[in-house]
């Protein structure tokens, strides 16, 4: 059970949710059925499921549900934002690394 159902190196999210970023009030909607490979590059690949899920969305789509463009600093500090949230203790390392290697299809500013 859980969020997502998980196969070799993929995890498909089980339930359409929207994330609602404060630091930018603006929405993500993370649909059913969407396909992750979780914390990309981190062997603890469930690092944080609504982080990466959101963080996966904003890289694949690149537009809030708005319409407007996310850039890769947007995206690395709302993934940044959820894990800080949720009390994960190395949001800030992951803010960096996201930023350096998770949103190559991203402007960057």
């Amino acid at each position: 059970m859980g969020w997502f159902s998980s196969k070799p190196d993929k995890y498909i999210n089980k339930f359409t949710f929207t994330y609602h970023s404060p630091r930018y009030n603006e929405d993500v909607t993370v649909p059913k059925g969407m396909p992750s490979d979780g914390a990309t590059g981190f062997l603890v690949k469930d690092l944080n499921r609504k982080a990466f899920l959101v963080h996966d969305r904003i890289c694949d789509y690149g537009k809030w549900d708005s319409g407007k463009p996310i850039t890769n600093w947007q995206a690395s500090n709302v993934y940044a934002d959820i894990l800080k949230k949720t009390g994960m203790w190395q949001w800030w390392d992951r803010k960096w690394a996201t930023f350096f290697f998770g949103g190559k299809k991203l402007k960057w500013f």
